[in-house]
């Protein structure tokens, strides 16, 4: 799969979609992108969270793994006997992609994980929220946030002349 453009995934419950999802995040991570350079947007809040989180484990469960292989100081040999054994395709394929820079795998996901928090994942009325916020003035209308209690309340003035 190239990693270019835009993608549409759509199945049925159940098939798999967010455990291919979070395992295409991690090569896409590994490959090109950061998280603040990607967006995943599903259908409600709570497959927006259970997403994000299973992001979150893929990559931890992969820089583990890819640790773990450095830790044992594998030569190409026994490298491509671990390979042949692995059962997960994600594994298997950074390993074949990755084997001769495997530290820079490693460092790479220590990284993506480390700004994960900036990674879009939301619903696609979050996601239309987000584009008003960051680009109010070109679309014509007037943020305005108060404070209150140390949180903070986000609304639209519709009018231009509301009071801000």
């Amino acid at each position: 799969m190239q990693f270019k453009g835009l993608h549409w995934i759509e199945a049925s419950a159940g098939t798999g979609k967010t455990y291919t999802l979070s395992s295409l995040m991690v090569r896409i991570f590994l490959k090109d992108y950061f998280p603040n350079q990607v967006i995943a947007t599903t259908f409600t809040r709570a497959a927006a969270a259970e997403l994000k989180s299973r992001i979150r484990a893929r990559l931890l469960e992969t820089q583990q793994y890819i640790d773990q292989c450095l830790n044992q100081s594998l030569d190409q040999r026994a490298l491509a006997e671990k390979i042949a054994q692995l059962q997960d395709p994600l594994l298997k394929h950074i390993l074949q992609e990755y084997r001769l820079k495997l530290d820079y795998a490693s460092s790479r996901l220590k990284l993506v994980i480390a700004q994960l928090d900036e990674l879009f994942v939301g619903t696609l009325d979050s996601f239309s929220q987000k584009l008003l916020r960051e680009f109010s003035f070109e679309s014509g209308k007037i943020e305005r946030a108060t404070a209150c209690c140390g949180l903070y309340a986000v609304m639209w003035a519709v009018e231009i002349g509301s009071r801000l």
